[in-house]
């Protein structure tokens, strides 16, 4: 069973999660056997009456575990980084965890003590809970967005350097495009910078499979309905852009959390 998660922050902004909740009895549990596919974030309710659980993270890809008092209250919390192949433990008698994935990027201090997570229907979360951030640049077409987990989004924004006055910019460049390539974007959106996009897209593709060893997913996004999904060696347009779920920088800070990836 899925539901949304929210929890108010010291400065009154909400993040919302959408989180798998599950119910155990075992004292003794193996965290990475709890996530099937498609799990991204885990509630945990321990119902045994001993009073320690140990928590076997070994194999757990990384998180951020908040515990919660009876009664969805804040507590405390702790964080799972493990990155090697050995033994990785947490003893602990709280009988309410939220497991959060360490991609998504928010500090544990930033939640008063005592402050209650409540589960919302989502069309109420669509309407009340909105976050953005969109910081130099990002959240302007054309970008990048890359799949980086379930209902996790990377955008790489696009800048064009014309006139050679290279920036060290967030995100990826474009070389040598001239004013008139712009202004014949512009007005049509398949003009050949659109082309000079798709290459570019391409190389970035290979290049990031090659550092990470595995396919990469990403979409080439030039407005509020043009997609380019890349996906294999297929390239497939879609007039349905990604939007939703949680968006991040390419350092894994937080742009914005159920909604569009652009400004309007």
């Amino acid at each position: 069973m899925k539901k949304s998660l929210q929890i108010t922050l010291k400065d009154n902004s909400k993040i919302n999660i959408d989180a798998t909740i599950k119910t155990t009895q075992e004292t003794s549990i193996k965290v990475h056997e709890l996530f099937e596919e498609g799990i991204s974030s885990l509630l945990l309710t321990i119902e045994h009456e001993e009073l320690n659980t140990l928590l076997d993270l070994t194999k757990a890809r990384p998180f951020t575990l908040l515990y919660f008092y009876e009664g969805n209250f804040f507590a405390a919390a702790a964080f799972s980084n493990n990155e090697t192949a050995g033994p990785f433990f947490i003893n602990t008698q709280y009988k309410k965890i939220l497991f959060i994935p360490s991609t998504i990027k928010f500090l544990p201090g930033d939640i008063f003590k005592y402050t209650p997570m409540t589960i919302v229907e989502k069309k109420t979360v669509e309407k009340i809970f909105q976050h953005r951030a969109f910081i130099n640049g990002y959240g302007k077409f054309p970008y990048i967005i890359i799949k980086a987990g379930y209902a996790i989004y990377m955008q790489i924004p696009i800048h064009f350097n014309t006139n050679g006055d290279f920036d060290n910019y967030q995100g990826t460049n474009l070389d040598d495009i001239s004013d008139e390539l712009l202004a014949d974007y512009e007005k049509d959106k398949t003009s050949a910078l659109h082309d000079r996009l798709i290459n570019h897209c391409k190389w970035l593709k290979a290049r990031i499979e090659s550092e990470n060893n595995r396919e990469a997913r990403i979409c080439l996004v030039e407005g509020p309905e043009i997609a380019y999904y890349f996906e294999g060696d297929k390239i497939t347009f879609n007039n349905s852009i990604p939007s939703g779920g949680t968006l991040v920088t390419q350092q894994n800070s937080i742009l914005a959390m159920n909604v569009e990836h652009y400004i309007n």
